[in-house]
């Protein structure tokens, strides 16, 4: 999954280590609508 965040850019993973509970739940949603564009 840390791949993805790699290609996005240093400056969101580090929006990552910082606000991990709330990247979490909107990298969940992000999934989901992965899926759904699948």
């Amino acid at each position: 999954m840390w791949f993805f965040f790699e290609k996005s850019g240093k400056n969101f993973f580090i929006t990552v280590t910082l606000n991990n509970s709330a990247v979490a739940d909107f990298t969940g949603r992000l999934m989901r609508w992965g899926l759904f564009a699948l």
